[in-house]
């Protein structure tokens, strides 16, 4: 049986970094939201036993709009064989795996593209042993996940929500926002690490926990509503200030799609891509055309 999964992407439309913490990760405030843009995962050989030593694993690109993204990161490095290695661990197995990626999602872009490519792993492997009931629980899928990247365990069921923590604390919000997600992308890739240290954030909050429960109940009800006019004054990144500074092009870019109007435009993640919101596709695919030139330019919804 061949096993095959979407990866969706994801973008931040709000993301704030309150605190620096003891083991030098960051707290965090997100909403997270996922799009119709995904990467295709599919098990082609899928032979799971105790023969081997050691788990073997091998990653084939299958084309897609980024497949050239696959080219740069070894195996050993790429986030689906950490948690395929995670996962059968867990369950102490071993085996060999050959898995195949059509790539849509650009990498390094703040969409989550590794962290969802992880997730969709950690689905299908959870369904092969599904069939012989030794699957695991979604809180050890979570817990898997969490331990990859701080992105995995909202992947594992998307949609609409709130994260805290470095990430792993989740809200699922209920609503649906009906925007046209227009997302540009020139290339430039953010280290992560480097852009939560630019922040100088200290140990103490920037923000009293009374204030972030009120920023959640005003979003949560946007989100209902399923307006982004309601809610967007409260929305920011607050990594743009420093990377706009490192890269004013970006800064740019952002300025060139607020000249088609959007509802809304940011930076998504840690950059480096720029995304604007239409309630019009013809506004969207207008916008699209203009700045072709000037970067990847997709035009996707929300799921």
């Amino acid at each position: 049986m061949t096993y095959k999964a979407r990866a969706f992407a994801k973008v931040n439309l709000h993301l704030e970094v309150l605190n620096k913490r003891s083991d030098l990760y960051h707290n965090i405030f997100s909403l997270n939201a996922s799009l119709d843009l995904f990467d295709r995962l599919t098990f082609k050989r899928l032979n799971i036993s105790n023969k081997f030593k050691d788990v073997r694993i091998t990653i084939h690109p299958e084309g897609g709009e980024c497949a050239d993204a696959l080219s740069s990161i070894e195996t050993e490095d790429n986030l689906i064989t950490k948690a395929v290695k995670a996962y059968l661990s867990r369950v102490k197995k071993t085996g060999e795996i050959s898995v195949s990626i059509e790539k849509n999602i650009p990498a390094g872009a703040g969409m989550g593209g590794g962290s969802s490519d992880a997730a969709a792993a950690l689905r299908l492997l959870n369904n092969y042993f599904a069939d012989s009931n030794e699957s695991l629980s979604e809180h050890e899928l979570l817990q898997i996940g969490f331990k990859i990247g701080a992105d995995v365990p909202y992947c594992l069921n998307g949609g609409y929500a709130l994260c805290e923590g470095i990430g792993e604390i989740i809200e699922n919000i209920e609503g649906k926002l009906k925007y046209w997600v227009l997302i540009a992308n020139c290339g430039i890739k953010i280290n992560t690490s480097s852009a939560y240290k630019s922040l100088n954030r200290g140990t103490d909050s920037i923000y009293k926990k009374i204030e972030i429960e009120e920023k959640k109940a005003i979003i949560k009800e946007g989100i209902k509503k399923g307006n982004i006019n309601s809610f967007k004054n409260i929305l920011k990144n607050d990594f743009e200030s420093t990377v706009f500074s490192d890269h004013p092009e970006l800064k740019n870019l952002k300025q060139m799609i607020a000249e088609y109007e959007p509802e809304y435009t940011a930076m998504t993640g840690s950059g480096s891509s720029i995304i604007g919101l239409f309630k019009n596709k013809q506004k969207a695919k207008s916008a699209q055309k203009a700045l072709n030139k000037k970067a990847k330019i997709i035009v996707t919804k929300f799921l």
